[in-house]
């Protein structure tokens, strides 16, 4: 299962980069209020990505300071991972759990991506666009 995740981590940005034209994915998503729907306009491939103010050392660091183990958890650690899409402005919207290891840890990666401060937007010819991202949340017994 590993190794298959491994490839398609590799195949995925290899395929990405091989495309020759822009193309426009229209992605619904739900909005604040769960019975709203709204359209996210997303273009890829990017020419700069979304990054966290300060870098991944400090976006690490800012989940690892706010992140609080569950309680009642039986010492489980492993890795979930949110993906959100990082608005024109910076701010973080769509946050949702792609792979989780439960549901109190699930709820706790997006409780701290929720906290986090505005991000620089990705650029598409110089101008900021919407962009979704995916992180890992580590979540390990200390």
């Amino acid at each position: 299962m590993k190794k298959l995740l491994l490839l398609f981590l590799v195949w995925l940005p290899a395929s990405l980069l091989a495309q020759n034209e822009e193309e426009i994915i229209i992605i619904e998503e739900p909005a604040i209020e769960e019975s709203v729907e709204h359209k996210l306009e997303l273009i890829c491939p990017i020419e700069r990505m979304p990054s966290f103010p300060g870098g991944m050392k400090v976006c690490t660091k800012f989940i690892e300071r706010n992140l609080t183990y569950p309680k009642n958890s039986n010492l489980i650690s492993g890795k979930v991972w949110v993906s959100f899409v990082v608005l024109e402005t910076g701010k973080i919207s769509a946050i949702k759990v792609v792979k989780g290891i439960g549901k109190a840890f699930d709820e706790e990666a997006i409780k701290v991506m929720k906290l986090m401060p505005d991000w620089i937007p990705g650029k598409q010819g110089g101008k900021p666009v919407k962009v979704r991202y995916t992180l890992p949340v580590n979540f390990s017994v200390k």
